[in-house]
């Protein structure tokens, strides 16, 4: 089974916007899981821990995790978020397989969707 690693904007302007960001991954881990891949999903994993380390640890956390990934999806506006480049350039340097997704589709209305599927279901 694949393990795919999700990233995009966690903090937001407010707590509203930060909480529709951990939405949108959470509804994307799900749709992936329903495809038969595991996911990781920092933002629903650690939704309730805002604030109580530096960002540097936080990071630390996910870069472990992510090296223990067989692919990452990036989220929308993901390009907006020091955190999710930083994980980008993390899985490009390891040659980490990378899909695109937009929040705003399900997985199979994504152009990637083709790639990922058959990335999904390889041994």
């Amino acid at each position: 089974m694949k393990v795919i690693f999700i990233s995009g904007p966690y903090k937001g302007l407010n707590s509203w916007e930060q909480e529709c960001n951990i939405r949108k991954a959470e509804i994307i881990a799900l749709q992936i899981n329903q495809f038969g891949a595991a996911t990781i999903c920092p933002h629903t994993a650690n939704r309730f821990y805002f604030g109580t380390m530096d960002e540097i640890n936080w990071m630390r956390i996910c870069k472990e995790l992510l090296s223990r990934c067989d692919g990452i999806v990036m989220l929308s506006k993901w390009m907006h978020s020091e955190g999710a480049n930083e994980e980008l350039n993390f899985a490009l340097n390891r040659e980490i397989p990378i899909f695109y997704f937009d929040t705003y589709q399900t997985v199979e209305e994504h152009s990637d969707y083709p790639k990922f599927k058959d990335f999904i279901e390889s041994i």
